[in-house]
């Protein structure tokens, strides 16, 4: 598992945000001293007002949904919708009906032999090696779900329907679910 990126002891997400939070800040001590000294003071409520231009995205765009679609391109950049109905034919004959098939990460040295033989086939006949190893695979009657990341934090995944449409968003029998 990847260690997270720091900047400092901030995680790199919000360091940018800290940042324009900061300026902001700063550039409305400086309007207020342009007030009082009456110099400057177009200069500095032009710099107040962009500066909160730049800081409003930040809590107006969910961070969930700018993962979600980045999630999306990542899908259609490394497979394609043939590709994914593929893997969700050969995970419908390969894993049992509403049953499981947890990813390499997630084997513990009992279970290690039941699953390898599965996955294997999985690899050698499908293009998911493609994409990075998913936590788990659920094959349900209606639909083929990969999932990735954890149950709450960072949970996303890819279901394909089997038959017919959900309107997906990235073929009509193919969506992406994530964070939020």
């Amino acid at each position: 598992m990847p260690l997270p990126l720091l900047i400092g002891p901030l995680p790199a997400q919000i360091v940018p945000v800290l940042i324009i939070l900061f300026s902001s800040i700063t550039l409305a001590a400086i309007c207020i001293v342009t007030l009082v000294q009456g110099s400057n003071r177009r200069l500095a409520f032009s710099m107040l007002f962009l500066s909160w231009l730049f800081l409003a995205p930040g809590f107006v765009i969910t961070p969930a949904k700018v993962f979600q679609i980045g999630f999306r391109q990542r899908i259609l950049s490394t497979v394609s919708p043939a590709e994914l109905r593929e893997i969700a034919r050969v995970c419908s004959t390969a894993i049992p009906l509403d049953g499981r098939l947890p990813g390499p990460m997630n084997w513990s040295p009992s279970n290690e032999p039941e699953y390898r033989g599965t996955w294997n086939v999985l690899i050698d006949r499908t293009s998911l090696g493609k994409l990075d190893a998913p936590t788990v695979i659920f094959n349900h009657a209606e639909a083929v779900e990969i999932d990735w990341g954890g149950a709450l934090a960072g949970h996303r995944g890819i279901i394909i329907q089997k038959n017919g449409s959900v309107g997906g968003d990235i073929a009509p029998d193919i969506r992406t679910v994530g964070p939020g």
